[in-house]
């Protein structure tokens, strides 16, 4: 899959929906989902993909918005919202009951043309439960696109995809783990080095929590879906001999494009340097995924964040959740906290 090609389809997609952000679902998919299901390699004008796919239902019958077919079996469906839209828990459980129709479906993708989640049925640990296993918005695609690999037709065909679906499932098991137990496996770390050198002058537990902590983002770094393959690039000579006014691709990620560490006097605790070195350096850590979650939303109602810090992996009863919060709202200035409790409104007002 050539980078180009994703970033003009991003960028493409990104001008239709500033030009009609109010566009109905029809457009959404003529405009922006049709062209989707292309850069994945899928032929729209063949047996391949069929539109208004019936699915036979106890209560009768309905229509997925598309199959995409291996031979004459379905393996995926794809449920279309309008780009006005925002994608809801009812409707992903919609997919869940259209996937579960159908044996050979073991993917279902649910977008707006602007977000999209995938799910997979988890035939080792759950009866073939469908499950998600990753969200994403459009915007993300230019800096991780290597996500795009497991949804493309050779990956679908050739079992690719199941393979790094297991790999993702085992990885999100242990992060809910290590999240709902981490007191306990923060004492577990702690007494296992005390046993092995005694006492020591630092506070152990501290460093056996953040221990545990930084082990849940090296876990979801490992849970990008990156390709064996990196993706094709223009060939430099090409480039540089090239059209002048041609755009370059800067390898920096939103996440690296912060500013310069603030004065000591802006952290209010240790935490607070804790987490703004996470937000700085991991790109994968809490701070830094909340970071590109409110500034995606632009405004989001706390419950709807706290939802979505869920399903990204995140504990939002644990410790982590506020600090990351206070971070971004104290030291790098990036975000207001408007409200209390479950009227509270997260607004983005750092750089886009």
């Amino acid at each position: 899959m050539d980078r180009d090609e994703i970033d003009e389809y991003v960028q493409r997609c990104q001008q239709l929906i500033e030009a009609s952000p109010q566009m109905d679902e029809e457009n959404t998919k003529v405009k922006l989902i049709q062209p989707f299901l292309e850069l994945l390699g899928w032929d729209l004008y063949s047996t391949e993909v069929a539109l208004e796919y019936t699915i036979p239902m106890a209560s009768g019958s309905t229509h997925v918005d598309y199959a995409l077919l291996v031979g004459d079996s379905p393996v995926v469906f794809v449920e279309a919202k309008p780009v006005r839209s925002t994608l809801t828990d009812s409707e992903v459980q919609q997919l869940r009951s259209y996937m579960r129709q159908e044996l050979d479906v073991d993917w279902g993708i649910l977008t707006n043309g602007k977000s999209f989640e995938v799910l997979t049925k988890n035939h080792r640990g759950n009866g073939g439960e469908e499950v998600s296993v990753a969200q994403f918005n459009l915007d993300d695609l230019s800096d991780n696109p290597g996500v795009l690999e497991l949804l493309t037709k050779e990956s679908i065909r050739s079992g690719k995809s199941d393979e790094v679906a297991e790999q993702v499932a085992e990885t999100n098991r242990a992060i809910r783990h290590l999240q709902e137990n981490e007191d306990s496996v923060t004492k577990a770390v702690s007494e296992a080095v005390e046993k092995e050198v005694g006492e020591l002058t630092i506070d152990l537990e501290e460093q056996s929590r953040e221990f545990t902590q930084n082990l849940v983002s090296v876990l979801r770094e490992q849970r990008h879906f990156v390709s064996d393959e990196p993706l094709s690039k223009p060939d430099k000579a090409a480039r540089a001999s090239g059209d002048k006014n041609e755009t370059t691709h800067s390898t920096e990620t939103p996440e690296d494009s912060i500013s310069p560490v603030p004065d000591v006097s802006d952290f209010k605790t240790d935490t607070d340097k804790r987490f703004y070195k996470r937000l700085k350096n991991k790109s994968d850590s809490q701070p830094a995924v909340y970071r590109r979650l409110i500034r995606n939303e632009g405004k989001v109602s706390r419950p709807r964040f706290d939802e979505l810090a869920e399903k990204e992996g995140f504990n939002p009863g644990g410790g982590g959740h506020n600090a990351s919060l206070l971070v971004l709202e104290r030291v790098t200035d990036e975000i207001e906290r408007r409200g209390r409790g479950d009227d509270q409104v997260l607004v983005w007002v750092g750089e886009n």
